[in-house]
């Protein structure tokens, strides 16, 4: 199914929208949210819309991050965001590595597993 170009243009914005609304609100990366919309109503391969919505986040989280920085009262620990980004780089490229080589279709599954796990343990959890 092909949409027409104002329909797929007014998902894409939607999905942008509520994934940064996502983001600012719960903290979250919206990929949850972001890459099986991309899927299933945008048509994107799973590959393709992991990689945009990694760089859709970058300008989405310095948005959050700026205005999470900037609440008064808030006590960010600066020397944990530095040690755990530079780590988080290295598991970065361990990751896409990872994805790179596995199969579309295992990939898919591997990633409705995680937020299936992750939401179920946030339901459960105090």
């Amino acid at each position: 199914m092909r949409l027409q170009a104002n329909v797929y243009w007014s998902l894409v914005c939607a999905i942008g929208l509520f994934g940064g609304i996502l983001n600012g609100a719960l903290g979250v990366g919206a990929a949850i949210f972001m890459v099986p919309l991309m899927t299933m109503v945008l048509g994107l391969p799973q590959l393709t819309a992991q990689g945009s919505v990694l760089w859709i986040m970058i300008p989405m989280s310095l948005m959050s991050a700026l205005r999470y920085s900037t609440q008064p009262g808030m006590a960010l620990d600066y020397s944990v965001i530095f040690l755990m980004a530079i780590v988080a780089v290295v598991g970065a490229n361990i990751g896409s590595s990872i994805a790179f080589a596995l199969p579309a279709a295992v990939l898919k599954k591997v990633f409705g597993a995680f937020v299936v796990l992750a939401g179920i343990q946030m339901l459960v959890s105090k």
